[in-house]
């Protein structure tokens, strides 16, 4: 495994790291509070690195986030090199950026007119995709990146509302991947409307105490899952890394 070190400043931390449809690499880092003021907590940057892992461009959007202190929630770049950054989840807000890091709009259950926001994740066209719960069903459309709405809301019913949908992501053969803790990993297109049970769980396979950090598809369809074990006194041991296969 090669190691690369970044020389980031001791006020920021990397909260969340991401990759666009051609492998490019994006942190998000935010200001923290034990090191500096009010004002530096506030700061959030972009860096985005080459395919030698070297940092080749940093974006401040602090004049975007507006103050915000929360820890993000989601961090996506669709194939035109926009922005997504949300905060909170279920009731949550969010932003969408532009390519050089400046505010196109912002976003929330109200102003996406849905109850829920269960998830967001790229499909294979590189778009962004919100799956959210809507008058007791669950659906997912794609966020349009410059007017900041969602595109053929409720087209397709793809479960009830008291289904749980964790992750959602790009799939090797097909528009999407959906993860429904419920039962199990489904692929969707939603122009053929085609939605099928491609591996099937339930919750008991993945249950929320022992599997609580990471549930993310990869590119090549698996699905990462990180496993907690807890010794025998009761205190967490090691991470045990998962996959689940739902590529073809």
């Amino acid at each position: 495994m090669e190691r690369i070190e970044l020389d980031i400043p001791e006020y920021l931390d990397v909260t969340k790291m991401t990759t666009d449809m051609y492998g490019n690499i994006y942190l998000l880092l935010t200001g923290n509070t034990e090191f500096l003021s009010e004002e530096n907590t506030a700061k959030h940057e972009i860096w985005i690195l080459n395919d030698k892992f070297e940092v080749s461009s940093i974006l401040d959007i602090s004049d975007s986030t507006e103050g915000e202190k929360l820890m993000p929630y989601q961090f996506l770049v669709d194939q035109n090199v926009s922005y997504f950054i949300q905060w909170g989840y279920g009731s949550f807000k969010g932003i969408l950026l532009d390519k050089q890091g400046k505010l196109i709009a912002k976003i929330n259950n109200t102003v996406l007119e849905i109850d829920e926001l269960q998830t967001a994740g790229l499909g294979q066209d590189g778009s962004v995709y919100m799956c959210y719960r809507k008058d007791e069903h669950i659906y997912i459309s794609r966020l349009n990146m410059e007017s900041g709405i969602l595109e053929n809301q409720e087209q397709n019913t793809l479960f009830d509302q008291d289904e749980l949908v964790l992750s959602i992501g790009a799939g090797t053969d097909i528009q999407l991947l959906i993860y429904n803790t419920n039962s199990g990993i489904w692929v969707y297109d939603q122009e053929e409307n085609y939605l099928e049970n491609r591996v099937a769980m339930n919750e008991s396979d993945t249950p929320f105490d022992t599997y609580i950090l990471i549930r993310k598809f990869l590119p090549d369809g698996r699905l990462l899952l990180i496993e907690n074990i807890t010794n025998t006194n009761g205190e967490l041991g090691k991470r045990i890394l998962k996959y689940i296969s739902a590529g073809k």
